[in-house]
């Protein structure tokens, strides 16, 4: 008889019980990124997205006369890589053998499927948070929300997704404006409409005090020409217009003032799932030691400016 515990020994006892309780406590944590980006999988070493200069208009056709041609023009390339985030612990032969599994290792394997969880929402989102620092930038060398984001010869002047202001009513309704009236690269409306407001905690309060009032929460002016504190005698369209009733709060934005909105145009944020949550397991007999890891594959990103704006507030 083999004087060594062999892996086999304790395969059977241990790994479907740490999968489950890992898995368990993943879950448990919420999936802000699965609100804030859009998702996708892949099955490649790395994605890339190529975004093109739509046609421009028509033009008018002269009797007998050629139609004129147009054509896509490559603007940028953005790639995703999928590094693998991983972690791990170990679980000695003494402990098994004195019956710790219960107070030991399911201990660590909960605490192993919240780490896992909290990673990626904390890469999901200092996407957001680093938004508008030039430490993160995109494919056209800017951060995600940016004043001069380039675009095609001919379109005009260069293109901001950049809000100013804290969040109100009146910011909203600003933002609402520029987003429908948002330009592509041949300088055609897009017909953008927004589709999501993203806030941190700390704008949780103010935001629900702008959308759900039916009276108006901007401040008017009173005759001795101070604020009052809202306008009692105004309806609040844009809480029934309802564009912003998808509210998504996350507790990791971690600047309490910054604001972003989505719209529908595509290809904005994305995360690509490289290889979803895996488990492993080995012994080692020259240390008497089970170890246990999980591993994942993923990446966050972005394409279209056109598809978040943001504020700083």
């Amino acid at each position: 008889m083999s004087t060594v515990l062999s892996r086999e020994t304790f395969k059977n006892q241990l790994v479907p019980g740490l999968d489950a309780v890992l898995n368990q406590n993943y879950a448990a944590i919420p999936e802000d990124h699965s609100k804030m980006f859009e998702l996708r999988t892949s099955t490649k070493r790395d994605e890339e997205i190529l975004m093109t200069g739509g046609f421009g208009e028509a033009f008018t056709k002269e009797e007998g006369q050629a139609i004129r041609m147009d054509g896509h023009i490559e603007l940028y390339k953005a790639r995703f890589s999928f590094p693998t985030v991983a972690l791990g612990f170990a679980v000695t032969e003494e402990a098994m053998e004195d019956d710790l599994y219960e107070n030991n290792s399911q201990i660590r394997a909960q605490g192993l499927g919240r780490a896992m969880a909290q990673t990626k929402q904390t890469r999901a989102a200092n996407v957001y948070n680093l938004a508008f620092s030039t430490d993160q930038t995109g494919p056209q060398g800017k951060p995600m929300i940016a004043s001069d984001h380039p675009t095609m010869a001919g379109a005009g002047t260069p293109f901001s997704n950049l809000l100013t202001g804290e969040l109100s009513e009146t910011a909203l309704q600003s933002a609402r404006i520029r987003i429908t009236r948002q330009k592509d690269d041949r300088g055609n409306f897009t017909g953008a409409r927004p589709t999501q407001l993203i806030i941190p905690t700390g704008l949780y309060y103010k935001t629900h005090e702008i959308l759900k009032s039916d009276l108006s929460t901007t401040p008017i002016q009173n005759v001795a020409g101070t604020e009052n504190v809202s306008n009692s005698n105004v309806t609040n369209v844009l809480g029934q217009e309802g564009l912003f009733n998808n509210v998504t709060e996350c507790n990791r934005l971690l600047d309490d003032s910054a604001w972003f909105i989505r719209t529908d145009i595509p290809n904005g944020p994305i995360m690509y799932t490289r290889t979803a949550l895996q488990t492993r397991d080995d012994f080692d007999p020259s240390r008497g030691t089970f170890a246990y890891f999980a591993r994942e594959r993923y990446g966050f990103g972005w394409v279209d400016p056109r598809a978040i704006y943001g504020s700083q507030g």
